[in-house]
């Protein structure tokens, strides 16, 4: 295996730092400390770390090294210095809250949100569903839900409603019942009643009449 330095040809052969952190790299004896890169007098034989950028990464964690330039192995006889990139980690997001807006505001959204952060999103619509607090067309439920993080090639699932489920009821007869007892039996079976009073021969308070038999 080649040594890093063969002082006989004055060859320095550049050292693999993928995967490192800066204070890692720090510790190898073929790179200069940063007290010694500090120095007007470069040490001899040795390499300079320099951060050139820093990008995100779903194979390197935060703060390792992902590139470095001249690339490892390679032999370098003069201008000993290493340009690394760092990572920032996989990029995340957090899902933007679609609950309760319509299908294209929330298309929209997630469109603005894939365009300023990069991300590819898997946008899928999953069957409507009925809603008692959802108006029909506006978002019911995101998977995952607003706040979570988000990453590039996330699948994001939406649930639209359908607005509230009619349902056949059976109307009973409310004739000599109470307004009060008419208006328990509305409540329970989920309608709507109106009352109107008019003269009549019947008990005072009693329903003697109603429109839906």
């Amino acid at each position: 295996a080649p040594c890093f330095n063969e002082s006989a040809t004055g060859e320095y052969v550049v050292p693999n730092l993928l995967g490192m952190t800066l204070e890692d790299a720090y510790q190898d004896e073929r790179i200069m400390t940063e007290e010694e890169s500090q120095q007007e007098t470069p040490v001899e034989g040795k390499f300079a770390l320099n951060v050139i950028a820093e990008q995100y990464s779903e194979e390197y964690a935060a703060g390792e090294i992902m590139a470095q330039s001249p690339d490892p192995d390679t032999v370098r006889k003069s201008d000993l210095v290493i340009n690394v990139t760092l990572s920032l980690g996989i990029h995340t997001e957090e899902m933007p809250p679609l609950v309760d807006l319509e299908r294209n505001a929330a298309e929209a959204l997630l469109s603005s949100l894939q365009n300023t952060s990069g991300l590819e999103l898997n946008i899928v619509w999953a069957d409507s569903v009925y809603s008692e607090t959802i108006e029909a067309g506006k978002v019911v439920s995101t998977d995952p839900a607003a706040g979570d993080p988000l990453q590039n090639g996330d699948t994001v699932t939406i649930v639209t409603s359908k607005g509230r489920e009619l349902k056949s009821v059976t109307v009973p007869s409310f004739l000599t019942k109470t307004r009060e007892e008419a208006q328990a039996d509305l409540d329970t079976l989920g309608l709507l009643g109106e009352f109107v009073e008019e003269a009549n021969g019947a008990p005072p308070g009693t329903i003697f009449k109603q429109s839906i038999p």
